[in-house]
């Protein structure tokens, strides 16, 4: 996928670019998103995954967006949940990994986890490839309608053993 916004007063300019590409071997949809988006964007990046047939029924996705920004406020939400709970009329499952710097965006992403609310659909937030690789990987064997799995209760059980050590 390339989507690629250039701006109104100087075309060689672009505003928006995002790219993907679907890795067999891991199972992982990667998508690489710079600049600033709007929610024509978002969108169209959602609408292009429906139309791609090789992805697996499970779609595990992870998205870098460090070097994107977005304008796209709260009240225009409603469309993106939209579309992505038309996704699940094509997958089973989609867990969605998503890196980001900006504080609005780390905002957004989990407004919109929260407004999709289907047991089917996880987006999480994190600042490092590695850990939203390992987020993603280990989502293969744990199913998504536990929210008591390892994922949740390893990291808790840690702060509170931490905790205990420090007293």
């Amino acid at each position: 996928m390339l989507f690629d916004r250039k701006a109104t007063r100087n075309p060689h300019l672009i505003i928006y670019a995002a790219r993907s590409i679907y890795n067999k071997e891991s199972g992982i949809l990667h998508v690489t998103v710079k600049g600033v988006s709007d929610i024509n964007d978002m969108l169209n990046a959602l609408n292009y995954i429906k139309t791609r047939h090789e992805l697996p029924l499970n779609l595990l996705i992870l998205e870098n967006a460090v070097g994107a920004q977005t304008n796209i406020l709260p009240i225009d939400l409603d469309p993106v949940i939209k579309t992505i709970k038309s996704l699940f009329h094509r997958f089973e499952t989609i867990r969605h990994a998503v890196i980001h710097k900006e504080p609005k965006s780390t905002a957004m992403a989990m407004m919109i986890e929260k407004m999709v609310g289907l047991k089917g659909f996880r987006m999480q937030v994190f600042s490092s490839e590695k850990a939203a690789t390992a987020w993603l990987r280990d989502s293969i064997d744990v199913p998504l309608q536990n929210p008591f799995n390892l994922i949740n209760i390893v990291p808790c059980l840690l702060s509170f053993h931490t905790l205990a050590l420090q007293q």
